[in-house]
């Protein structure tokens, strides 16, 4: 049973129902947690609330053409991790289900077959060191790159988005790439 509105504008959930596709509601501030100060929370109640109706997106949608094909819908790049590779499968299904028009993942050798066994619908290329991710970057139709759902936050992965970022393509870093630099935030 849904909760009411009222409900939902006060406790943060998420509504579905028939005439809204979706709406998430986060007015109610978190002051103290997850890094939110009272001051940056002051007077911020509903500032982030909005409603995810096709009338916010629909006029910017890219819809399909009779001309396009996989590489006009954009390839997408997720970089899997070795250990971990929830995230990253979710990654690549996820860019598939909102209509990339390609999508592969660069497995380390050692989940290669963890990644090729479950994702049955993207490219799963192996690699296996830093050259062996360049190589991969070398081919520009490669043009949204994400990493590294899963791979830790270490200097190797530090080194992989560095090497990302600088292709100037469009990049989505996952909470492990972005901790990579949490002692170098300037690199």
């Amino acid at each position: 049973m849904m909760a009411s509105p009222q409900d939902d504008a006060e406790t943060g959930r998420v509504k579905i129902d028939d005439e809204k596709v979706l709406a998430v509601e986060v007015s109610k501030p978190y002051q103290g947690q997850y890094g939110c100060s009272e001051e940056c929370c002051a007077g911020q109640r509903g500032a982030m609330s909005k409603e995810n109706t096709p009338s916010l997106w629909i006029d910017g949608y890219p819809w399909p053409k009779l001309e396009d094909h996989k590489y006009t819908r954009g390839h997408v790049l997720v970089l899997g991790g070795e250990l971990m590779t929830g995230a990253s499968r979710l990654t690549a299904r996820g860019a598939m289900r909102i209509g990339a028009g390609l999508v592969s993942l660069a497995a380390p050798k050692m989940a290669w077959p963890i990644y090729a066994s479950t994702l049955t619908s993207a490219i799963v290329l192996q690699f296996s060191s830093h050259r062996g991710f360049l190589e991969l970057l070398a081919d520009e139709r490669k043009n949204v790159l994400t990493l590294w759902p899963g791979a830790g936050a270490n200097e190797q992965t530090r080194n992989y988005v560095l090497a990302a970022l600088a292709t100037r393509r469009s990049v989505i870093l996952d909470a492990d790439a972005l901790t990579a630099f949490a002692d170098a935030p300037d690199e």
